[in-house]
Formats: C-alpha cells, sequence, structure tokens
C-alpha cells in the first residue's frame, strides 16, 4: 500500500503487508503545506493481487483498501444434431455483451473463461449467420464452484436472457446445449 499526498503517490511510503498483516499506520504526516493549504492523504494499493478488484473507503485519516476476489464465468455452447452458429453473449445487462460475445463455430465453441466482479450477470445466444434456432430445443444450465450462488435459468429459453448471481471467487460454466429438432420429409 501507498500513501497518497494531494492525489500524487509518495515513492517513499510503499509498505508490503504480509498475509497476516491487514493494517499500516503512517505517523507524523504534515497537516498543512507551507502555503497555509490543508494536505488530502490517501491510500493506493499497488500492485492488486492477482485476480482481485480493489475498492477505496472511509477517510480523512481512516483509509479502508477493500481486495474482493473476482468471480469467474464461461459460456459454452453444445450441439446436438447437425451444428450450427450462434453468438454466444454475457453481458451485466438482458441480451447484453459487455462481458463477452463469442460467434461459434465448428471448432470454436466456448466464450473462454472471463474474470467478473461479484454481481448479476445474463447469458444469451443470437442466431449467427446460417443458423435457424427454430429447428432446435435449447436448454441451458449452469455449474457453479463453490456452490451457493443463486441460478435462475428458464428452459427452454430462446426469448428470455438466463442470469445467474455470483459471489466473490465463485467459478460458473455454463451451457446451452441445443438439441436439433427431428424433420418427417414426405416424398411422393
Amino acid at each position: 500500500a501507498y500513501l497518497m499526498v494531494d492525489g500524487v503517490r509518495d515513492e517513499t511510503s510503499g509498505k508490503t503487508l504480509a498475509a497476516s498483516e491487514w493494517k499500516a499506520t503512517w505517523t507524523n504526516l504534515d497537516e498543512i503545506t507551507m502555503a497555509g493549504r490543508f494536505i488530502i492523504y490517501s491510500v493506493q494499493e499497488d500492485p492488486v493481487p492477482a485476480g482481485y478488484e480493489v475498492s477505496y473507503s472511509g477517510g480523512p485519516y481512516n483509509h479502508t483498501i477493500t481486495n474482493t476476489k473476482k468471480a469467474t464465468l464461461e459460456l459454452k455452447k453444445i450441439w446436438v444434431g447437425t451444428p450450427g452458429s450462434v453468438y454466444l453473449n454475457i453481458g451485466t445487462t438482458e441480451y447484453g455483451t459487455e462481458i463477452a460475445s463469442q460467434l461459434t463455430t465448428d471448432t470454436i465453441l466456448t466464450t473462454g473463461p472471463k474474470p467478473v466482479a461479484p454481481g448479476t450477470y445474463y447469458f444469451s445466444e443470437n442466431i449467427g449467420p446460417i443458423t435457424d434456432l427454430s429447428e432446435y430445443i435449447s436448454t441451458f444450465n449452469c455449474t457453479v464452484t463453490p456452490a451457493g450462488a443463486n441460478v435462475n435459468a428458464v428452459m427452454p429459453s430462446i426469448i428470455m436472457p438466463d442470469n445467474i448471481v455470483l459471489e466473490a471467487g465463485e467459478s460458473a460454466v455454463c451451457t446451452y446445449t441445443n438439441t436439433q429438432r427431428d424433420k418427417i420429409v414426405v416424398e411422393n
């Protein structure tokens, strides 16, 4: 953690905290500049630990740095029958693509894992260039590790987006499975 003096990082103030330490104190700080202006102090986490998101609160004399472990999301596609092509979307809003939008192909069937802050995320699939989704029955499911997330999946889901609420550190792998409908061909 570094001390920030009037918004500028004081390079001499860095404190490395061991895993067992959760508090740093800076003492004997000037309160007023030579020109008579009050000095504003804050803190900065640097570097932010990998896989975490940092937030700051408090002040003017007590500052809190909070590191929140990110969650991860991945959206996969399974085709049963003739494979098609769709856009797999993960967003922070219904039908959104803020986190990912991936066109599936014969070899690309996932958005890949995406690190995200804890919160609510929405999943949807949109028709690709040559796919008629009315020829498929679509189902959606998620596996969350560790358990405890609130999963809301409406099946089948082509019109309504599916969503999930993830807590800090949870991982979710969600899958749309599109099963091709049987066809009856009548010939004369």
